[in-house]
């Protein structure tokens, strides 16, 4: 039986809201080095994703055109060194499904269902995300398959040290949830 993770991207993995916030798209994008600000994200990020390296790791996202890789690569190099070492598969949601359906929980649903093709038993689903869709679609995907799941709300539109402290305490609690 396997443990599946899925990570939300933008606002849970990266700040998006704060850098956007902070930061002009030029800013961004330009050939800078990564802001040492986002240092103790990365370390904490990574801690609490080797904490889990025993799931099964997917990014569900609803952003889209490869947002992931360039952001990522560029404002959290370590964090995305891990991605690819890890070989941790990038699913966008929006892109696969939104010409289909206008509900951005379905799309996250039907993307996780995707994502789950080859898994022929699912023991639990961890959920981490800022918004309701990743939460819904989690729960409306582990109630359909039967399994048992758990669901780590962040903050909506977290700045960069509401992010920290929301890994710093997934890291914590963790230990307690996986048993």
């Amino acid at each position: 039986m396997d443990d599946i993770l899925v990570l939300d991207y933008d606002d849970t993995i990266l700040p998006t809201t704060y850098l956007k916030e902070q930061f002009s798209v030029e800013e961004l994008f330009d050939d800078s080095p990564p802001p040492e600000m986002l240092d103790n994200l990365q370390d904490n990020i990574i801690k609490v994703l080797d904490s889990l390296r025993h799931f099964r790791i997917c990014i569900l996202t609803n952003s889209g055109n490869r947002w992931i890789p360039l952001t990522c690569s560029k404002m959290l190099p370590r964090v995305w060194e891990w991605i690819t070492e890890k070989n941790i598969p990038i699913y966008e949601a929006k892109v696969r499904y939104e010409s289909y359906y206008t509900d951005p929980t379905t799309w996250k649903q039907y993307t996780l269902r995707d994502a789950m093709v080859n898994i022929s038993r699912v023991g639990r689903i961890f959920s981490f995300g800022d918004s309701e869709h990743d939460m819904k679609a989690v729960q409306n995907m582990a109630e359909e398959i039967g399994c048992d799941y758990r669901l780590f709300p962040f903050p909506v539109h977290s700045s960069k040290e509401e992010l920290v402290r929301h890994w710093e305490f997934v890291h914590t609690h963790l230990r307690e949830e996986v048993l």
